[in-house]
């Protein structure tokens, strides 16, 4: 469902094989994390970023390159000064 009005950044961040969310790969046919961000928050301000960890599942938090995922949420973090 879209929310116009969130105005803040957004991080949308998945696994590339993250069945319940992509159906398939979420590389293909486009980056659909990038899809979805801009489809559901396309008010979320500059700053705001999506990202795929590769050969993960929906359990992102138990695949070996979690750590990756983290890393990469908490630059957003620093960097969006939350």
């Amino acid at each position: 469902m879209p929310t116009p009005e969130f105005k803040g950044p957004i991080d949308l961040v998945d696994g590339e094989n993250d069945l319940p969310f992509c159906q398939s790969s979420c590389f293909v046919p486009e980056n659909k994390a990038e899809a979805v961000k801009g489809a559901s928050y396309p008010s979320a301000r500059e700053g705001s970023s999506s990202y795929i960890l590769k050969g993960a599942g929906h359990g992102l938090n138990l695949h070996y390159g979690a750590g990756e995922a983290y890393k990469h949420m908490f630059e957003f973090i620093a960097k969006n000064g939350l």
